[in-house]
């Protein structure tokens, strides 16, 4: 089972269903950078274990963003409730999300506008049983309505783990993970789980090939839809790493090259950004030139025709180097010829050691995003860019005090 990311990197750490008060914090007008946006602390009188963390985040406008996270219970399976906050170009707002949306692990949220909001949770272990159906919510600026995504039919009584979900239009909505079914089964089993709505309906949508997950969606059109994932190599036990693309009428497999295509000791391919229809980066673990052994953070990008591939520089980030462990790598366009890349290892919990973990990416140099904006103690665990701009957004928390905040930055040029 995958693990929560929360409690991935505090172990026992859970989360206590408190009502929270939004509060506004942001940047000087006209300062550059990355800077902190908004703080979403526990409740007062929280026990210490409590922890609050951003998870998600969408910007389909400058003025409007929404960052979706939430708090864990360290009452054993218990279920956590979302957190949900908006900004819409001048303060921030905490929506609160129907009382039955709950889960064990990550929220996605997935925005169209301001009146259009998708959030979608996993399904779940909650008191010996498992909740069999992932749900989704949806916020049309003044209530929610909820309801069941569908499952694949083979899976019916496993469990289901969503991971990404993007928003291609009001009418186009993905949502991606995998399905596992070896909780009820003898026979060990992970299979795509990939559902679309056309603006009436849910629908689970045949995979290609024979993926074991999805790990990533981008979207620029209802025709243009890229996704990342990977399926599991009998021979080897290894992650084979996949890129699709949809073109409005099916999805086809990109092909992989031999160097990139296994994942050695690590997820591999986590996240992709869309440019075009015949254009793509992805990120994930990469080889490291420098020891076969080894993973690094890095980018892939598919032109159409060929694959070229770029890794953080060891010599100056050698704690980047994985040679085990589940790291966390995201990436987004920084809305020019660029990209920022986050990369947490999330089975570790001392942050004192990493040099940082936000990366901006342009002309084949790599950039490390410096403090005070985002210090080493802040986990980024996901990223956004605003259509048309280059503002971006980045969620996640801290650890630094206890107990521990969410946090939302932006970044302006």
């Amino acid at each position: 089972m995958r693990r929560s990311l929360l409690t991935g990197i505090v172990a026992g750490v859970a989360i206590s269903v408190l009502a929270l008060p939004a509060l506004a914090s942001g940047r000087a007008a006209g300062v550059a950078g990355w800077q902190l946006a908004q703080t979403v602390h526990t409740p007062a009188g929280s026990p210490a274990s409590d922890l609050v963390a951003m998870t998600s985040v969408s910007a389909p406008s400058a003025d409007d963003v929404w960052a979706a996270g939430a708090l864990e219970s360290t009452e054993g399976d218990a279920p956590n409730h979302p957190v949900l906050e908006h900004w819409n170009g001048h303060v921030w707002t905490r929506i609160a999300m129907p009382s039955s949306f709950t889960s064990v692990y990550d929220y996605r949220v997935a925005a169209v506008s301001s009146t259009d909001v998708w959030v979608f949770n996993s399904s779940f272990k909650s008191q010996g049983r498992f909740e069999e159906k992932p749900m989704w919510a949806h916020w049309n600026g003044r209530s929610w309505t909820t309801g069941s995504l569908a499952i694949p039919a083979l899976t019916a009584s496993g469990l289901i783990d969503v991971a990404a979900a993007a928003a291609a239009g009001p009418d186009d909505i993905w949502v991606g993970g995998v399905a596992r079914s070896y909780y009820f089964s003898a026979q060990s089993s992970d299979n795509p789980f990939l559902d679309f709505f056309n603006g009436r309906t849910w629908r689970v949508y045949p995979f290609p090939g024979t993926a074991g997950e999805i790990t990533g969606i981008s979207a620029l059109s209802p025709a243009d839809v890229w996704a990342v994932g990977g399926s599991p190599d009998g021979s080897s036990g290894d992650e084979v790493n996949l890129l699709l693309h949809w073109n409005g009428r099916s999805w086809q497999s990109i092909r992989i090259p031999v160097s990139l295509r296994s994942a050695v000791n690590g997820p591999g391919f986590s996240d992709v950004v869309a440019e075009s229809s015949d254009s793509a980066w992805v990120a994930g673990l990469m080889p490291w030139s420098g020891g076969s052994a080894y993973l690094i953070p890095g980018l892939a990008h598919w032109d159409g025709t060929r694959w070229t591939v770029t890794t953080i520089p060891a010599s100056v980030s050698s704690a980047a180097l994985i040679s085990g462990g589940t790291p966390l790598v995201r990436a987004v366009s920084d809305g020019g010829a660029g990209l920022w890349l986050a990369w947490q290892d999330i089975d570790g919990s001392d942050r004192k050691s990493a040099p940082g973990q936000l990366w901006h990416y342009a002309h084949g140099r790599w950039t490390l995003a410096p403090e005070p904006g985002i210090a080493a103690w802040d986990l980024v665990t996901a990223l956004a860019s605003v259509p048309g701009t280059d503002k971006a957004w980045a969620a996640g928390y801290t650890l630094k005090t206890r107990p521990g905040s969410g946090l939302v930055f932006r970044y302006s040029a």
